[in-house]
């Protein structure tokens, strides 16, 4: 009876080891189909984001004129394209000219960044004085050609800069800056998106999780993200499992 006994610990000794080794196989491939899993719902997540970002733009794009978009030479082709959804008639990328001035100049000839960009103050100055002396004495339309060549050229990280110190057209004593029109509209269009200070979200490839996971350990604000090392954030992903791996 001792040997049989013996004989079936052996045996099930052999099936046991059998099966922990069909279980580690089925928790590699596990851990395999949740790396997949979560990096299907991360392009899904982005696909969502850019069909969102197409509707929005094919609803509050205006006709596209007959003058191509022009961009600087400088900047990535994904910097570049972020603007594509800018026509070269849309003035009201221009700080300080809304709707309204959009129309007037439109009636006086002025109908893209290029034909804004060549007149002058003075010829400006004449064309709101002929439209409405009295009403229209207050705007000032200094940087208005400096900010459409901007635009024409495509040099947007330098019009942003510009717009930043801006306030309704008027350039501002201080150091303090202010939103960008671009930027505004951009936003608008849901190209871009406006984040709340220090929301680590705004950084590509963190998300509530990942978020949730620097926040434990008082990583809560974009300098501190900024002043982590590589390998300390990777340190934080390997400590929170396989899921993170990716």
């Amino acid at each position: 009876m001792v040997a049989d006994l013996e004989a079936d610990i052996s045996r099930l000794n052999s099936n046991i080891s059998g099966l922990e080794a069909d279980l580690d196989t089925y928790n590699k491939k596990r851990a395999e189909l949740n790396s997949a899993l979560t990096l299907c719902e991360g392009r899904l997540k982005e696909a969502n984001a850019g069909s969102t970002n197409i509707k929005a733009t094919i609803s509050s794009t205006p006709p596209v004129s007959n003058e191509p978009v022009k961009f600087a030479s400088s900047g990535s082709a994904s910097e570049r394209n972020i603007y594509s959804v800018l026509t070269s008639d849309n003035l009201q990328v221009i700080e300080g000219i809304g709707p309204k001035m959009d129309e007037v100049m439109k009636k006086y000839g002025v109908h893209s960044w290029k034909a804004r960009s060549e007149n002058t103050h003075d010829s400006l100055r004449a064309i709101l004085d002929k439209e409405n002396p009295k009403h229209y004495r207050i705007i000032d339309p200094t940087t208005w050609p400096d900010q459409a060549k901007l635009a024409h050229q495509g040099k947007w990280f330098d019009l942003i800069k510009m717009q930043k110190h801006l306030d309704t057209g008027h350039v501002h004593v201080g150091d303090s800056e202010t939103d960008s029109k671009v930027e505004k509209i951009l936003i608008r269009l849901g190209v871009l998106k406006r984040w709340k200070q220090d929301d680590l979200k705004a950084v590509e490839g963190i998300g509530p999780n990942i978020e949730g996971l620097l926040k434990a350990v008082g990583i809560e604000t974009w300098r501190k993200v900024a002043n982590s090392s590589v390998d300390t954030i990777q340190a934080i992903l390997d400590k929170a499992g396989k899921r993170y791996k990716l």
